[in-house]
């Protein structure tokens, strides 16, 4: 069945709640924020966080993930949010 929008009507719609969007949520309350210093890297900003190598590796993904970079590049002054 087609629906039409006519020009001068409001499209008034109704969105589940994502569950995607209540993680971003949580962690933005469970992280803290960092500027990138000259020479960080993603490796090198969870390898001073992370107690251990499976740890760093688990908070690198969180971080490129949380901060939704296309990859591990970082640019110095670049805000980044760190998970806890």
């Amino acid at each position: 069945m087609p629906i039409f929008i006519f020009a001068g009507f409001s499209l008034l719609t109704w969105l589940p709640l994502i569950p995607s969007l209540h993680a971003d949520a949580a962690t933005l309350h469970r992280s803290y924020s960092i500027t990138v210093a000259s020479g960080d890297t993603v490796w090198s900003i969870a390898a001073r966080q992370a107690t251990g190598a499976s740890e760093r590796d688990a908070l690198i993904d969180r971080i490129i993930s949380t901060n939704h970079l296309a990859n591990a590049q970082l640019i110095a002054g670049q805000r980044l949010r760190i998970p806890r």
